[in-house]
């Protein structure tokens, strides 16, 4: 008798810290705060388009709040705010290349980019969705 009871004991005990652990190492799935955004997104969605051949990438620096990167023709940089769920980013400053072929492209990317009011981030993607909750682009960690 003595002995089932310990084996009880001992498999509560076993079970509820596996159950602990596997809450606090999800491998990424919980979604992250908008203010723990930090490293190099590559874009693989504009607007509902497969963008990714173009190689868009966005730089979050938290430390400093701010989002550099490549647009498809040039680089760029500018600033952004979170406040709770939020996010509110500064038009770019970029350089002056011209490029016929990805000029429209780059044109939509920083609208897209500028008009994100929310950012969310499960596991390696990226989420930038606008004030009526449409998703403007989506990304993936590299």
């Amino acid at each position: 008798m003595k002995s089932i009871i310990l084996s009880i004991l001992f498999s509560s005990v076993f079970l509820t810290c596996s159950s602990t652990k596997n809450q606090g190492n999800d491998s990424g799935t919980a979604e992250k705060s908008v203010s723990d955004l930090n490293g190099k997104y590559l874009v693989k969605e504009l607007e509902g388009k497969d963008v990714s051949e173009h190689n868009i990438t966005i730089e979050f620096n938290k430390e400093t709040k701010t989002i550099s990167g490549y647009s498809g023709c040039n680089t760029y940089s500018c600033t952004y705010k979170v406040e709770q769920n939020s996010i509110s980013v500064d038009f770019p400053m970029a350089t002056k290349r011209y490029c016929p072929e990805t000029g429209d492209l780059e044109k939509n990317f920083f609208s897209a980019l500028t008009s994100s009011a929310e950012a969310s981030q499960k596991s390696k993607e990226l989420i930038m969705k606008g004030k009526e909750g449409k998703v403007l682009m989506t990304a993936s960690a590299e």
